[in-house]
């Protein structure tokens, strides 16, 4: 699969999303006829990891934006951890964080080897600069 590839589930079709920066092969499913969004890792309601092996924070950034501007599209955002279904404001939220966070605008708290930067229901943890 690949970014655009759809799956056909009968009756209805979902729209793979390339959204890399928590991993480089992160994908979003995109159902568009029943505006719903499964954003896997890439956002839920709690602590987001951007630290692992492949993350990529500027990757992360753009995928942010990505999802943001599906915003006014879709009825509900369904993740992968933590808080099941959340509002579609939410990705508009994470795109701002990440913005934030990227612009340096924003201050994170250190613990061991990573920083989080809290925000409004989540957070993202990365690495230092």
């Amino acid at each position: 699969m690949h970014d655009g590839s759809r799956i056909d589930l009968g009756g209805r079709t979902l729209e793979v999303l390339h959204v890399p920066g928590h991993a480089p092969d992160a994908i979003a499913l995109l159902d568009r006829a029943n505006g719903l969004i499964f954003t896997g890792d890439t956002f839920y309601e709690g602590p987001i990891y951007v630290f692992g092996k492949g993350s990529d924070r500027v990757a992360f950034t753009r995928s942010a934006e990505r999802l943001a501007a599906l915003a006014p599209s879709l009825r509900k955002v369904l993740a992968s951890h933590n808080v099941a279904v959340s509002d579609p404001g939410m990705l508009v939220k994470l795109r701002d964080a990440a913005r934030a966070v990227s612009n340096g605008t924003v201050a994170g708290k250190r613990d061991g080897g990573l920083v989080t930067y809290a925000f409004d229901r989540f957070s993202l943890v990365l690495p230092p600069d």
